[in-house]
C-alpha cells in the first residue's frame, strides 16, 4: 500500500516527485536545478531514481553534484552542458538517425545538454560542433550524414541563421535552439535581460555606459536579442534589464534613440531635463533653431515637480 501512496507523486515538502511521468511521456521527471539548493536537488534525484532507472538534471552546479554524489555513487556530471546524469539501463543500444548541431562554440553548452537528453531518451546520436553559417562550407562538408538522419537539433545564438539554412538543405524534421549567445543581428542591435522585469526595483551603481548606472546581474541569466532592421522599434517594461550590443559590421554604424516617458504629474528628476550625459548643452543644441520656435524649452511651461538625482 505505501509503494501504491507513492505512486502518482511523492511529497517531499519542497518539491513533489512526479514518479508517473515514465508512465505517461516515456521518460521520468527532469530536474531543472537552477534557483534549488545542492541538498534539495540531491534529495529529489535520489528520490527519482527510487522509481526510475535514469536521472537528468539539468542547470546544475558542481556543489549540487558533489551533494547528489553522496546519495547517488553511480551519478556523474558533465561540466559543458552543467547536468548530473544517472544511466541504469542494461541496454543502452539507441535508435540512430538524430544528429546535434551547432553555430559556434559559445553554444556547446545547450547543444551539449540536447545531445545527453536524447541519449537518455534512447537515440543514438552524433554530436556535429561548430558549423555556423559564417563558414558555411563547414556545414555542407556534413551534408551527406544530415540527410540521413530522421531528426535534427540545430543550436545556435540570437540571430539563429543556422536553422533556417539547414531547413533549406534537408527535409527532416528539425528542432531550432536559439542560445542566449551572440549579438542579436549584425548591427549588434538590443538584447534584454530574459523576464528581468519580474524582478521589481534593483539596487544600482555607477556605471560606465549611458545613463552612468547598472545593476548586477546573474552570470547564467539569459539575454535574447531579435534580427533587427532600421526603422524597428522595441517597446520595454520600465523594470526591464536591457543593454546594447556591440556594432560588428565594418561598413556600417548603428544609430538607435531612448525613448522614456511617464505621466507629466509624477515627479521628473532635474538631470532627466538635460542633454544625455551632459555631453552638450541646450544652448549647443538649440544653436541653429530657429529663435521663435516653439518647442525649444517646452518644458519650461509646464508645472513640474523636479527632484534632485540620489547619489
Amino acid at each position: 500500500m505505501s509503494r501504491l501512496r507513492n505512486l502518482p507523486y511523492e511529497d517531499l515538502d519542497f518539491a513533489k516527485v512526479d514518479h508517473h511521468r515514465a508512465i505517461r511521456q516515456g521518460f521520468p521527471e527532469v530536474v531543472f536545478g537552477q534557483g534549488k539548493t545542492p541538498e534539495q536537488i540531491a534529495s529529489i534525484a535520489a528520490t527519482v531514481l527510487t522509481r526510475s532507472d535514469r536521472l537528468l538534471v539539468t542547470r546544475a552546479s558542481v556543489e549540487a553534484f558533489e551533494a547528489t554524489r553522496e546519495r547517488v555513487d553511480d551519478a556523474s556530471y558533465d561540466e559543458t552542458a552543467r547536468c548530473i546524469v544517472v544511466d541504469r539501463r542494461e541496454q543502452t543500444v539507441g535508435l540512430p538517425g538524430v544528429a546535434v548541431l551547432c553555430a559556434g562554440t559559445a553554444d556547446l553548452p545547450v547543444a551539449t545538454e540536447a545531445a545527453i537528453t536524447a541519449e537518455l531518451i534512447g537515440c543514438e546520436v552524433e554530436r556535429i560542433s561548430d558549423v555556423g553559417v559564417a563558414g558555411l562550407h563547414r556545414l555542407l562538408d556534413h551534408l551527406p550524414r544530415l540527410r540521413q538522419c530522421r531528426a535534427l537539433v540545430v543550436v545556435a545564438g540570437m540571430e539563429g541563421a543556422l536553422p533556417s539554412v539547414v531547413g533549406g538543405l534537408v527535409e527532416v524534421p528539425i528542432i531550432a535552439a536559439p542560445t542566449s549567445v551572440g549579438y542579436g543581428a549584425s548591427f549588434g542591435g538590443l538584447a534584454v535581460n530574459r523576464g528581468s522585469h519580474r524582478h521589481g526595483m534593483l539596487e544600482t551603481s555607477e556605471g560606465v555606459g549611458p545613463g552612468g548606472r547598472q545593476v548586477a546581474v546573474e552570470d547564467d541569466s539569459s539575454w535574447v536579442g531579435g534580427d533587427y532592421a532600421s526603422g524597428d522599434v522595441i517597446v520595454l517594461h520600465s523594470l526591464t534589464i536591457h543593454q546594447g550590443r556591440d556594432n560588428i559590421t565594418s561598413d556600417r554604424l548603428r544609430l538607435s534613440a531612448d525613448y522614456r516617458y511617464q505621466p507629466r504629474s509624477h515627479p521628473v528628476r532635474e538631470d532627466s531635463l538635460q542633454p544625455h550625459m551632459n555631453w552638450l548643452t541646450w544652448k549647443s543644441v538649440y544653436e541653429q533653431w530657429d529663435k521663435d520656435d516653439p518647442v525649444k524649452y517646452y518644458w519650461e511651461d509646464w508645472d513640474l515637480d523636479v527632484v534632485k538625482r540620489e547619489q
